[in-house]
């Protein structure tokens, strides 16, 4: 049998969605034998890459279903959604949700329930965990959400047992936390009167309560502002230098990596996180007053600058920006700006697991989170991975096959 050396390159670009899923279950592996009845109330089938829920309408309410699996944090990831359908004609039940830590303590004195559609759609149910850590009963003590083993559901009808099937799918963690961290065209902080505000008006402690807020684009001369600002009065003589504040938050800095500022600027700016120099666009080097002119025009285009994702605190933060005209007669003025994440930190959820060994095959397969293009680099070594097999159509769950490989090498 060949000894084969390989490597998987995985990368995962972000759009609008929420981010970082963990996928408790998405029942593509066939039925998973860590799904287990409270009681002989239910009957649990695979059917169709589908979790089956058969109801026999007898035992009592507390009485239902679950999973086990190892620890996930629960901490920053606070919402599990999941897909559910009831059969067109059944009745329709109402579900509870609970979630368990390590130690045995349910989130059963805070209960989550949701109302389901009878009508063969599935439809996709998210269960909010935010608060529901504080107390179980009967006992009232505190969960740990950084260690949740188990989760565990219950159907009824009006307050009375269930009787039927339901059929779920996809049960996925999510996090709170989007990728587009600052959306363009939202609300800024902004100063301008022709005035530096303060010397420290970048830093994060900065008091701006007094400025005034509205909505990006910034500016004037372009007739497609959503908030025109004033430039003083002489058309000859405009403000050089407008700035703008934006506060917001970010939940974990371990789970993005390479943080995208995508930027509208006319003419000049200095971009500032928590107070410190991020990013200098259109402006000379050195020291900079409400004065300094933006080096050149440039008409309102989007630039891209990407930035390490260790350079944002986890939890609070600000943005600041002072915008520069490139001269006193400057007949237009223009600031946007959107600041997201491009890349997922990590984004493995299974494997790489061997499968269908020969002496001159093998199938490699593994999961992810996101649509992803599938690469294998394999050889003798680890430094002379010199061969490829790849498969460019997306898809979370990737299988390549290797062939054409020499037995006992």
């Amino acid at each position: 049998m060949q000894k084969i050396i390989f490597t998987l390159s995985l990368v995962f670009l972000l759009e609008e969605a929420l981010f970082s899923q963990i996928i408790i279950d998405d029942f593509n592996d066939n039925f998973n034998t860590n799904w287990v009845p409270g009681s002989s109330k239910y009957t649990l089938n695979e059917e169709d890459n589908h979790l089956k829920v058969t109801a026999a309408g007898t035992g009592a309410n507390y009485e239902g279903f679950g999973k086990t699996f190892p620890k996930i944090n629960m901490t920053k990831h606070t919402i599990i959604k999941m897909k559910i359908m009831v059969p067109t004609g059944a009745v329709a039940p109402r579900i509870r949700m609970d979630v368990q830590d390590n130690n045995g303590f349910d989130t059963n004195a805070n209960p989550i329930t949701i109302n389901t559609i009878a009508d063969s759609i599935y439809y996709e149910y998210s269960f909010n965990f935010v608060g529901k850590f504080n107390a179980s009963w009967p006992y009232f003590t505190p969960l740990n959400p950084s260690k949740i083993t188990r989760v565990y559901f219950y159907t009824s009808v009006s307050g009375s047992t269930h009787t039927g099937s339901i059929y779920i799918d996809d049960i996925i963690l999510e996090n709170a936390q989007s990728p587009t961290i600052i959306s363009s065209n939202v609300d800024w902080k902004y100063y301008n009167d022709g005035t530096l505000p303060a010397a420290n008006w970048m830093d994060k402690t900065f008091d701006d309560s007094g400025w005034p807020e509205d909505s990006s684009k910034f500016g004037y001369g372009e007739a497609d502002e959503s908030t025109v600002l004033d430039f003083g009065g002489d058309i000859n003589n405009k403000y050089t230098t407008t700035y703008f504040r934006k506060s917001f938050k970010f939940i974990d800095t371990t789970q993005f990596k390479n943080i995208a500022l995508l930027t509208l600027v006319d003419d000049g700016a200095i971009f500032y996180l928590n107070g410190v120099e991020l990013i200098r666009e259109n402006l000379p080097t050195g020291p900079i007053s409400n004065n300094t002119f933006a080096s050149s025009e440039i008409e309102n285009t989007w630039t891209k600058y990407v930035f390490n994702e260790a350079l944002l605190d986890s939890g609070d933060n600000v943005l600041a920006v002072e915008v520069h005209q490139a001269s006193a007669n400057s007949d237009d003025l223009s600031f946007n700006l959107k600041l997201t994440a491009t890349e997922y930190n990590t984004g493995l959820v299974r494997g790489p697991y061997l499968q269908c060994l020969s002496d001159t095959s093998i199938v490699i397969k593994w999961r992810t989170l996101e649509n992803t293009d599938s690469k294998v680099s394999f050889g003798l070594v680890s430094t002379s991975l010199s061969t490829d097999v790849a498969d460019a159509s997306l898809t979370t769950n990737h299988e390549v096959t290797i062939t054409n490989l020499n037995p006992s090498t």
